[in-house]
């Protein structure tokens, strides 16, 4: 499935159909202090629910990247501006797909569990050192923890040093012609797909879902709670029958569990804010047109 990078690529100048781009000189490679004053909120926020995420096993990248970019979009007093580069809007899947490797630690070190594929090759990387994770992890090598934590630490250091002097290389890839850039694009999704199972009828599948994905954007729908459904859509699904295997049938199991309910409160309470949040753009919006 194409990544939030991905689509924002395809989006990008959607209605330009000629050959020739227009270069963008990058003037600078630091945000200036009222473009890191305008994102920080957004840093911060994105990077607690990539945190939240990133802990959650069976987890990954894409889930914390849609939905801090939900949330961003959502809470931001110019809603409007994303999805035409805005920093927001960049700032936000990046956070929280760079907080997510850390949040994926937590159930790694504490229970053992791999929290997506990356962790999942770390667990293997520590029990050939002898590192065992688990309970007993933090007690009896003490040092290993430490150890992972600081390394991860230099790590971020390390990228950030790399990222950011590369970035003028990286930034040239706007510069490519969309007419060479979508077809490399179809090809990585055509490989990828195929490459999961090895199955043709994959490849078919996906061309049928970009065909609903083309009508659901021609629509206007919004396009995240879409993509977000169907990645969590088989794990809610396999978790419900094993809840109700456990539980004889019995639905009753998920209201006697404290965590369920404040879930369901979140979930009330961000569907209503939203609800509040639409009514009111859209009364704004009645009155400026009255008003002209």
């Amino acid at each position: 499935m194409p990544s939030l990078k991905d689509w924002q690529i395809l989006k990008r100048e959607k209605k330009e159909s000629s050959i020739t781009q227009k270069k963008v000189k990058l003037e600078r490679i630091f945000p200036n202090r009222k473009d890191f004053r305008d994102i920080l909120p957004t840093i911060l926020g994105s990077s607690a629910i990539g945190t939240m995420i990133g802990a959650i096993p069976g987890t990954g990248g894409d889930i914390a990247c849609w939905l801090a970019y939900m949330q961003a979009k959502r809470f931001s007093r110019h809603p409007e501006r994303f999805g035409t580069g805005c920093s927001q809007g960049v700032a936000a899947p990046e956070a929280a797909n760079n907080a997510m490797s850390g949040g994926a630690l937590i159930p790694l070190l504490t229970l053992g569990i791999p929290g997506d594929a990356g962790s999942a090759v770390m667990l293997g990387a520590l029990m050939m050192q002898g590192i065992i994770p688990g309970p007993l992890l933090f007690t009896e090598q003490t040092v290993a923890v430490y150890s992972i934590i600081f390394g991860l630490l230099f790590a971020n250091i390390c990228m950030a040093i790399l990222g950011f002097a590369g970035i003028r290389l990286f930034s040239k890839i706007t510069s490519v012609p969309n007419m060479i850039l979508t077809p490399v694009i179809f090809v990585f999704c055509f490989v990828g797909t195929y490459a999961m199972n090895h199955d043709i009828r994959d490849i078919f599948f996906m061309i049928i879902a970009g065909i609903v994905g083309f009508a659901l954007i021609k629509l206007e729908f919004s396009m995240p709670p879409i993509i977000l459904g169907l990645i969590l859509g088989n794990m809610v699904e396999k978790n419900l029958q094993k809840s109700l295997v456990i539980s004889d049938g019995n639905f009753s199991i998920f209201f006697h569990q404290t965590y369920f309910l404040c879930f369901v409160d979140c979930c009330c309470h961000f569907a209503f804010l939203t609800f509040g949040n639409e009514l009111h753009t859209n009364q704004k919006e009645s009155s400026i047109v009255e008003g002209n």
